[in-house]
Formats: structure tokens, sequence, C-alpha cells
């Protein structure tokens, strides 16, 4: 019993590194001790190994702040208790400071006070290099702007700068590794924020990345883009994709680029790249959507390198997402067309196999050719090219996706999104302020508002003793709004402003949002089961609810359709529908017919 007891003991001295690690880019001195302006890491393995653990403390917090201009530093560390060996055989808590330091530049400080009076420095604080493109972006409420340079290793003050700064990059880069700036082929891009204080401004750095200029056979430079970081208070701000514009544009002008790669992209680095590449394509004559159905051609490839300095790689994957954007999905044929066109891609490898395996056919036998060369069966070639073929339709509707979410700064975007709710019923709009009737604004983009008995908007709010099941926690299951009213809603818009812990009010915590094709269950049901959709097409049900003393009744269908037969609308919801009012030979019927549309099982 002992000896579990002590092992108990022990695991309460073991921490997340990561839940640990405070980090703060500090403007004023009240920062220190304000929550809201510090940041986590996202990994810690390649400080504190792969467990990412600390061990021999209680309540640790390690605390790692830099000034936000100049980046000058500070590392402590606090805690409640330590593991005392003399108790525990021995063990001893892992030495923090000593894992951090060696890491950090010399120059950096353990006191705080002497770091909170290197703030009166920042005022002195210039961004270095050569200003290359301003950039503006509301942060809430809030219009912030932003700076953007370009700096070689020669700029006075930047060798030390730039230690300061690739700092974060053990936080935030996986198998991130320090450059050697010595080499003056380096060239780096940096984001600064520029923002008020004191009747003038100052400077928070906010991201940076670093390039390589390799020399590209006979005459050429090929540049590649090695470190790329935004901050996290930064992020979701589209900076990381405007900055990788300014580092195109850097280069666009000069006649020896040959074209801009990348090395070892994170999968969000690969998404802002394809949103910036996707997006600047789009303006190309070779990219249109006449074009785009033809198939990838050389006159692709070549205008992409040309004007964009995008590789042949790069522009493949390019006319990928360009015509998944422009394929209608509804069209059997044409969406056939599209997927054929990138599984025959995707097929090449597989191709290669089997090319390699006919030549060692003939220079080995049975048993050598097994042991030399695995092969696949076609039925598992067929599996895994449908599964790499999912993955990427999934990242490429994300893209375009992001590219028709800018509706309210576009004709465009707006167009593109409402397209894409027209054709599957359910659109996404992210960056969308989290203030009180924001929403209202998005509407009048494109619609009016209709009034209900619930006012302009219907507020959805945690309540610890709620008189309606929308202000819980509970599971709600797949129905649709309003049945009970003359004309239920064309759209609905659910904007989240804050996400409640319901754990606190006895609840579960819930978060979750699901949906459903009520359209194509109809489909299927007509297809599959035409007994149970006519009678759902033709029976009449009652709606109805009672709010604030008023009662709302409507009768519909589950399914309505027009005078042609195609699926108009749905009505399905089981906490509102009344029971049926029909004749007792349909009854069995028509809840047999119901049980088999259930969304839900």
């Amino acid at each position: 019993m002992e000896g579990s007891y002590k092992k108990n003991i022990l695991q309460s001295f073991i921490i997340d590194s990561n839940e640990a690690l405070n980090f703060k880019l500090v403007r004023e001195p009240t920062d220190v001790e304000n929550d809201e302006t510090t940041f986590k890491p996202e990994m810690s393995h390649q400080i504190f190994g792969e467990n990412e653990s600390i061990f021999g403390y209680q309540n640790l917090e390690v605390n790692l702040y830099y000034t936000a201009g100049k980046l000058n530093t500070y590392l402590g560390m606090k805690y409640t208790k330590q593991v005392d060996p003399k108790q525990f055989e021995g063990a001893t808590a892992d030495d923090v400071m000593g894992a951090i330091s060696p890491k950090l530049p010399p120059g950096f400080m353990t006191n705080l006070d002497d770091f909170l009076v290197s703030l009166n420095k920042e005022q002195s604080f210039k961004p270095p290099g050569e200003l290359l493109s301003t950039y503006t972006a509301k942060q809430g409420s809030v219009e912030k702007s932003f700076e953007m340079y370009s700096c070689k290793i020669e700029e006075p003050g930047f060798r030390s700068y730039h230690e300061r700064l690739q700092t974060f990059l053990l936080w935030y880069v996986d198998a991130a590794s320090f450059i050697d700036v010595d080499d003056d082929r380096w060239r780096f891009y940096l984001i600064f924020e520029k923002y008020p204080c004191e009747g003038g401004h100052r400077y928070a750095i906010c991201g940076y990345a670093t390039v390589y200029l390799y020399f590209a056979y006979p005459n050429k430079t090929r540049p590649r883009i090695s470190q790329f970081l935004v901050l996290p208070p930064f992020q979701r701000l589209g900076l990381g994709a405007e900055l990788l514009n300014v580092i195109y544009r850097s280069f666009l002008k000069d006649s020896n680029i040959l074209d801009i790669t990348v090395e070892d992209p994170s999968d969000e680095f690969v998404r802002i790249r394809d949103f910036v590449d996707a997006k600047n394509c789009q303006k190309l004559a070779s990219f249109s959507k006449d074009k785009l159905q033809q198939g990838f051609n050389a006159e692709m490839v070549e205008e992409a390198q040309r004007e964009l300095k995008i590789n042949k790689k790069q522009a493949r994957r390019v006319y990928e997402i360009l015509r998944f954007q422009a394929t209608n999905i509804a069209n059997s044929e044409e969406y056939r067309g599209y997927r054929l066109d990138v599984k025959r891609r995707l097929n090449i490898p597989y191709q290669k196999e089997a090319a390699d395996y006919k030549k060692l056919e003939k220079a080995l036998n049975p048993e050598e050719l097994r042991s030399t060369l695995s092969t696949s069966t076609k039925e598992q070639r067929i599996e895994n090219l449908e599964k790499q073929y999912q993955i990427l339709e999934n990242e490429y509707r994300n893209v375009f996706k992001r590219i028709s979410l800018q509706i309210m700064e576009s004709e465009r975007g707006l167009k593109l999104w409402l397209d894409m709710f027209h054709r599957f019923g359910i659109a996404l709009l992210r960056g969308v302020p989290t203030t009180q009737g924001k929403i209202i604004e998005v509407v009048k983009r494109f619609a009016y508002v209709k009034e209900t008995s619930y006012g302009v908007t219907f507020d959805v709010v945690a309540e610890p003793d709620p008189e309606h099941l929308a202000f819980t926690g509970a599971h709600l299951h797949h129905h649709t709004d309003m049945n009970y009213r003359e004309k239920s809603p064309g759209m609905q818009l659910l904007h989240c402003l804050k996400s409640t812990d319901l754990k606190g009010v006895g609840g579960d915590p819930g978060g979750m949002s699901f949906f459903a094709d009520g359209f194509r269950a109809a489909k299927w049901l007509k297809e599959n089961e035409a007994a149970a959709f006519h009678i759902l097409a033709a029976t009449p049900v009652q709606f109805q609810i009672n709010v604030n003393g008023m009662k709302f009744s409507q009768t519909w269908p589950i399914i309505c359709t027009d005078n042609d037969g195609a699926v108009t609308e749905i009505h399905y919801n089981n906490r509102t529908m009344g029971p049926l009012q029909a004749p007792s030979h349909l009854v069995t019927p028509f809840y047999h017919a119901y049980h088999v549309c259930t969304i839900d099982q």
C-alpha cells in the first residue's frame, strides 16, 4: 500500500509542459498580470522530450516574456511545492531553467523588475529593414494596422534581434533548427503591428519568414521559403496570407527568379499557400472556368511560372482546387470527370510500381521477387486511391470555402458564398466579429431579416434553470425550425458569440453542431423506400407551439414536393410535431414511414 501511495503522490508532481509555459509579448507593465495577454506553445517536446512533461513541481508556471518590439527577454518560474528527494528515494525535480536557458541568447533577464524597466526602451524601437507593405485587419471590433518588412542579416542590430526572434520556432515549428545567418543568401521578412501609444506609435512583432536563395541551373535563382511563423495572438487575421503575398511580390519582377519553392511545409502553411496561389491564379487567363474543364495543360504551367513564380507541381494542385470549385457536383458526369482526372494523377506511383514489377519479373525467380518487392492488389489500389482522393477533396473544399467567405469585401466573394449555399444547403462563414448584432449586418449584405415572435434575432443563452430546451446543453436531435409558422425560414444564420462551459450549470458541455442533408434523405427514400416517400409526401401533419401565451400552428407534409414531384421543403421536428390526425388505417403506415426516414437513426 505504501508503494502505491508514494506512486500516486509522485504523479502529482508531473506537469504538462505545454500547460506550464506562459508566453507574453509585453507592451506595458499591466500586461504581466493580465491573463488575456498570455499565449501557450503548440509543442514543447524539443525542450522537454517526447512526453512533453516536467517532473518535480506542483502548480508550476514557467514564464517566458518578451517586450513586444525589441524582444528583450525574461525567463522565470514559480510553483507551490517541489519534490523532496529524501521522501522519494532520491527523485529530483527537472532543471527547467537549465533546459530553456541554453536556447536563449545571452542577455535574457531572470529578474522581473529589470524586465519591466526595459520596457522604457520600446519607444525608441523601429523595425529593421525596408518597408514593403501595409495591411489593416479587424480583430473583434478594433481595426489594427500592420507593416511588412524585408531585411538582410547585415542590417545594423538585426543579427542579435534575429537570435531572440528565432527562439519562438522551438515552440511552434516541429523539427525546428536555427539557421546559419552568416550565409548572405538568406532573406528575412517580418510582420509588425503598428499600435498607438502615448500620442505616438510603437511596434509589436507578429511573425516572420526566412527565404534562402538557391541556385537553379544554368543561371537562375530559386527562392525557397524555409521558416514561416505567425504568433498566436495574431493568427486568423489574414497575416499569413498577406506575408506570403509580400514574399511573392518581392520576387515577381526579377527575371532571374525561376520559381518559388517551400521546404517541408506544415499542414497549416499548405493551407495558406493553397489559398494564396488559388486566389492569384483565378486572375490568369489559362485558369478560366472554360479552360479548367479542358484539363491541366502546359499553358497553365507556363503562365503560373511566368506571372506568379509558381512551380509545376503547385500549379497542378491549384488547377485541381480551381477545377473542383468550378465543377457542378450535382452533375454526376461532370463530378465523375473531375474525380477521374485527379485519380489519374494519384495513380502515377502505382503505374510506376507496376512497371518496376514487370522489369524485376524478368530478372528474378518468384521467391526472390516476393522478397524484393511487395505490390498492391487491384482492390487495394482502388481503395487507397479513393482514400487519397477524399483527403484531397476535403482539403480543396476548405480552400475554396476560404476564398468564398470574403463576402463582406467583394461581390465575387459574396457570389461564391451564396453559390455554395445554393449547391450544398449549408455554408460556413468565418471571421465574423463576436459582437451583438453583427450577424444582422451580414444578412443585410444579401437579404433582409424577417422578424418573428422571437424578435429580429433569437439569442440562445445557457441558463441554470432553463425554460427552453435550446438554453441547455442537452443534445438536440436533427430538426428543422419553425414548422409551425405559415412559412418556415428559407435560410437561418447561426452566429456563436461565446461558448459556455455548461458543466457549471449542471449540463453537458456540448459545443458540437450536427447537420444532415434532408433533400438527400428524401432522394434516398424515393429510390429505396418509394412507399414511405409517398406517404410522407401526401400525409399532412400539424406542427404547433405555445410562445409567450401565443399559439402557433401550421399543417405540412414531412416532405413537400412541387407539381413535378421534385422535393421543395422538409419539415421535421419531433418536438413540435403533434399526433397524426388521419384515418386509423393510415396511422401505422405513416409512423412506419416516419421511422424509416428518421435521420438520427
